[in-house]
């Protein structure tokens, strides 16, 4: 476990790393992360880290209501 790169604090977007969850898959370490919004999720680290993952899923939320797009009409402009 000595290799594991410690996260704690660190922002990734809105997720802010709390500690490691002991959870482990496929050799990827989980953190429980806090997202600006107030939600808490667990990630898996490299996930953080390539910045595949920086929110609880409240910004794609957000975007989602802020263009009013329903999902399967975009293409049909309804």
């Amino acid at each position: 476990m000595s290799n594991v790169r410690d996260l704690k604090g660190q922002r990734f977007g809105r997720l802010v790393a709390l500690y490691d969850t002991g959870e482990r898959e496929n050799g990827h370490v989980f953190w429980h992360c806090r997202c600006d919004c107030g939600n808490e999720v667990n990630v898996r680290g490299d996930s953080l880290t390539s910045g595949r993952t920086t929110s609880c899923g409240c910004y794609q939320r957000e975007r989602s209501a802020e263009a009013h797009i329903v999902h399967g009409m975009a293409k049909h402009g309804e």
